[in-house]
């Protein structure tokens, strides 16, 4: 009776404790890690499909074996009422027959109910098992999941602080393209000023131009006037000069003649007076 009753309590205890649980825990850890998991494959476009009909079999196939669980349960507590009322009848001397042969009958019973306990416990054993691999295997995922997060977390701080120095390299260009945009426009500012007095200066020249333009023009009217007058009247003092030569030239035949006859009369004195002496 002790022994009967010990066996029917301890797996009364043991069902409910390492199977029932086991499945609410199951249930839990195959929804947490499947959605880290299904989440990690679709940030790198992966297939998930195979894996996740791998665990929802795996959870199906223990829920079976946890109905197949209850349902021995029951069998089996059911053949201890048997055996509980068979013993109750055998000490109120209710039983026909031989003592010793009950006894072998429930024996042979109490046998069977041991072995049909020890295979379930086996049975338990392999599902909690299993259990624990794919608890071991959804913890490993979780853990490759976490160091791709912090994988793909160092990457993206190694870009960002990339990103960070090429900012503040974009930042020192600006500050020197500012700087030098600035000393454009100074310069520009100064061309445009050097431009506008060169254009004022221009617009000088060209009135100074256009001035001695007028001033040339009426220099060669005036030239021109001048050369003119001055060919005249160098023509008219050639004439003059001309008609003077001429006249120079007869006074000088003049005076040559008269010179001549004034030399002639003088030789013709002399011959006198030496003639006049030698008398």
């Amino acid at each position: 009776m002790y022994i009967i009753y010990l066996i029917r309590n301890k797996l009364r205890y043991l069902v409910p404790t390492y199977c029932f649980p086991s499945i609410f825990k199951l249930s839990g850890f195959l929804i947490h890690p499947l959605y880290l998991f299904g989440f990690r494959k679709m940030d790198f476009n992966t297939d998930i499909t195979g894996t996740f009909k791998q665990y929802t079999f795996a959870g199906q196939e223990f829920k079976g074996e946890n109905t197949l669980l209850q349902i021995q349960l029951q069998t089996l507590d059911k053949k201890i009422e048997v055996t509980e009322k068979f013993l109750q009848a055998l000490n109120e001397d209710e039983a026909d027959g031989d003592h010793s042969t009950l006894l072998d009958q429930m024996d042979r019973v109490l046998e069977t109910e041991i072995k049909e306990k020890l295979r379930q416990e086996e049975e338990l054993e392999t599902s909690e098992k299993k259990f624990a691999d794919l608890v071991k295997e959804a913890e490993e995922d979780e853990i490759l999941h976490e160091l791709e997060k912090l994988k793909i977390a160092y990457e993206k701080k190694t870009e960002n602080e990339n990103l960070i120095q090429e900012v503040k390299h974009l930042l020192n260009l600006c500050e020197a393209s500012t700087t030098e945009n600035t000393n454009l426009q100074f310069e520009l500012i100064t061309a445009e000023n050097k431009h506008t007095k060169f254009q004022k200066d221009m617009e000088k020249l060209t009135e100074s131009c256009s001035s001695l333009e007028l001033a040339k023009v009426e220099l060669e009217s005036k030239i021109s006037t001048y050369k003119e007058n001055s060919i005249e009247k160098l023509l008219r003092v050639e004439r003059y000069q001309c008609l003077r030569i001429e006249d120079l030239r007869r006074t000088n035949q003049q005076l040559v003649a008269q010179l001549n006859d004034l030399n002639n009369k003088k030789i013709k004195e002399i011959n006198i007076r030496t003639t006049q002496h030698g008398i």
